[in-house]
């Protein structure tokens, strides 16, 4: 996007952006939010801010909060940690959705506590969330959340294993290592009753995943075409080509091989 187009884009976005509740068209002003989001002027951010706390929508809400994680600046995490700590579950459900996009550790951070919150649309939102972070940022405290006493956590903790899987996170070596630890944890007597199984069927899971993507991006050569029957040509004294059979060795259909002489004209 050039700097022209940037500078239009983000002048009429806040023209349809007002700070205050009178705007009637919820449409407009979440288009005007995501195109303030996508641009990342953090210039907007105190307008997003204002629209997050007077608009009741939640519609608006998460498309403030989820402008806001884009801009990424650290009063824009500021804010959406103070949004997760809201009395109203709907708010702390979209600030959970909303810190997937934002970068650096503080996200992580603030999203693992959601995952023991008292309402579930909200811990769903921190797993899907966390399902999609970098797998290097989560791992240490992924692996202690699934070990852990508590049920909602351990819960909370495999839904976000499952979300790495289905996106294809894991490369070769975190497969691998995730599978020698789940089957170690699994099998030593200080494992939670049954804990791990679910974990162990995971990696199972993301290896097979893994496996077949290694399968279509390395395919295998087709074997090589049976050689075709042919005859050779010599020209006789009368400058009239004379045809002879050749002989072939060839595979034949059970796997054999078999001389075949090729037929005369």
């Amino acid at each position: 996007m050039s700097r022209r187009t940037r500078t239009v884009t983000t002048r009429v976005a806040r023209q349809e952006m007002p700070s205050a509740t009178i705007a009637e068209n919820t449409e407009v002003v979440r288009a005007a939010a995501q195109a303030l989001g996508l641009l990342g002027d953090p210039d907007a951010l105190w307008t997003l801010v204002d629209l997050a706390e007077l608009r009741p929508e939640g519609v608006l809400v998460g498309a403030a909060a989820q402008a806001i994680a884009r801009i990424g600046t650290e009063a824009a995490a500021e804010f959406l940690e103070k949004l997760a700590l809201d009395e109203a579950p709907a708010r702390r459900a979209c600030a959970a959705e909303a810190l997937e996009f934002l970068s650096g550790a503080e996200a992580p951070a603030v999203l693992w506590p959601l995952l023991r919150d008292e309402d579930p649309q909200v811990r769903r939102c921190a797993a899907a969330s966390l399902g999609r972070r970098p797998p290097g940022e989560i791992w240490e405290r992924l692996r202690q959340a699934l070990c852990d006493p508590g049920e909602v956590l351990r819960d909370g903790a495999l839904a976000v294993l499952r979300g790495q899987v289905d996106r294809d996170g894991f490369g070769p070596d975190e497969v691998e290592a995730l599978a020698q630890w789940a089957q170690a944890g699994a099998d030593a007597e200080t494992a939670a009753d049954g804990c791990l199984g679910p974990v162990a069927e995971e990696a199972a899971r993301a290896r097979s995943r893994l496996e077949r993507r290694q399968r279509e991006a390395h395919p295998p050569e087709p074997p090589a075409p049976r050689p075709a029957r042919t005859l050779a040509a010599e020209i006789g004294p009368d400058g009239v080509p004379v045809y002879r059979p050749v002989r072939h060795r060839v595979l034949g259909e059970n796997g054999g091989v078999f001389e075949d002489i090729a037929g005369s004209l």
